[in-house]
């Protein structure tokens, strides 16, 4: 189910990240993975974009 949900979210241009958190998991830390991956994920899509948009414009 999660990953019909992921496949929605990327649809629309979202940048979807889960994980499955147990009662004994590191909140904190595990959103901060999460996060990274999300934010690395963003910057190398602007990076493609941008160094397309370059490309057409050359």
């Amino acid at each position: 189910m999660l990953t019909t949900f992921e496949a929605a979210a990327e649809d629309h241009g979202w940048f979807p990240a889960f994980s499955e958190i147990r009662h004994d998991t590191q909140l904190r830390g595990q959103i901060a993975r999460m996060s990274t991956r999300v934010l690395l994920a963003m910057s190398r899509t602007e990076r493609i974009k941008d160094r397309a948009q370059l490309a057409l414009v050359s």
